[in-house]
């Protein structure tokens, strides 16, 4: 038997993707931090633009930051914004706390690549002197580029996140090519606020599927893992764009290499909504349980997938799928009455 999702340990729920007064965001980053804690998060990674600052410093025994910030590249020299063209934005998260010290002066982070025109909210004298990645100077907006940018990254001890795809308008096949990627944002609320339309779990299941083994991979040959984020900077007043997107971390306990281990392993799950509480495998069969929802479904391929649904209102917590022999991976998503969404990440199924 395995256990692809553990109840044993607890999940902590987590806001990935979040910017503060630091950089285009309305709330300082203590305003964030009650904030969530207050909504019964755990973790909270601020990723200020192209701005690298440290704030782990700031946890408690019940609430974790983790450092990191938000890196992206445009086809303007001058990083200039257009709506009509594509860009690509990647959360780059400290994977450590212990090695900070010997790159930068306290409170900051390795910076990549340093560009006049992409520190708008960084000072840039100290960007520069950051700088651990110097070849990244000229920012080009192509394949070679940005995975140059991925690797020195990893170098420089950071997950690479991808954030947002389907706003950033780039073509799925450009997607592909990009090697080194450890987690895509398929649920991204304040985009989903902007387009309606930003829930990209199909773009993640064309990636599982794709035939070329050169795509999105990590450097040990695994796929990529996914995650929801609320990418909030809560300056609408209309509209809160916080609280509508999120990750469920396993983890031993709340401290930060028991969290950056389970980025690492993939144990955690996007959702916007409901929790699922465990996932076995033993034999040829998946067996799942989940809050009290409307459907389950084990996905195979968009043409066949396993599922069970409530019947008659009465609360679904369970299911037991049996797994086909023809499949190489499969993965799980849940539905509860409000329409809101869990997918797990892939799981390898071995014949």
């Amino acid at each position: 038997m395995a256990i692809l999702l553990d109840d044993g340990k607890k999940q902590y729920k987590a806001n990935l993707h979040a910017h503060s007064t630091e950089s285009d965001g309305k709330l300082s980053v203590n305003e964030l931090t009650v904030k969530y804690k207050a909504e019964g998060y755990s973790v909270l990674a601020i990723t200020d633009h192209e701005t690298p600052l440290r704030h782990s410093d700031l946890s408690t025994d019940d609430f974790l930051l983790l450092d990191g910030y938000e890196a992206y590249i445009r086809p303007s020299s001058k990083c200039i914004f257009n709506r009509f063209k594509p860009e690509i934005h990647l959360n780059l998260i400290a994977k450590s706390q212990s090695n900070k010290e010997e790159w930068m002066e306290a409170g900051h982070l390795p910076y990549l690549g340093y560009n006049f025109f992409y520190t708008k909210y960084f000072d840039k004298k100290s960007a520069k002197k950051l700088d651990v990645a110097r070849k990244l100077k000229r920012r080009r907006f192509t394949t070679h580029f940005i995975n140059s940018f991925i690797e020195c990254a990893h170098d420089a001890g950071y997950f690479v996140f991808l954030n947002h795809p389907y706003w950033s308008m780039m073509e799925q096949k450009e997607l592909f090519e990009l090697n080194g990627i450890d987690s895509v944002e398929i649920f991204n609320y304040s985009s989903m606020l902007v387009n309606d339309d930003e829930g990209d779990v199909k773009f993640y299941d064309s990636l599982l599927r794709h035939n070329k083994r050169t795509y999105i991979i990590k450097k040990d040959d695994k796929k990529p893992f996914c995650h929801g984020s609320d990418d909030n900077h809560n300056s609408n007043k209309e509209i809160d764009d916080s609280f509508g997107a999120f990750t469920y971390i396993l983890a031993d306990s709340l401290d930060y290499d028991s969290i950056s281990k389970a980025i690492e392993k993939g144990d955690y799950y996007a959702s916007t909504g409901p929790r699922i509480k465990k996932i076995e495998i033993s034999g040829n069969n998946a067996h799942i349980w989940t809050d009290d929802c409307k459907s389950i479904i084990m996905h195979v391929t968009p043409k066949f997938s396993c599922r069970k649904y409530s019947k008659d209102d009465e609360p679904l917590n369970e299911a037991v799928f049996k797994i086909p022999g023809s499949c190489n991976f499969v993965y799980f998503s849940v539905r509860d009455k409000e329409g809101k969404r869990a997918v797990t990440r892939y799981y390898d199924v071995k014949h």
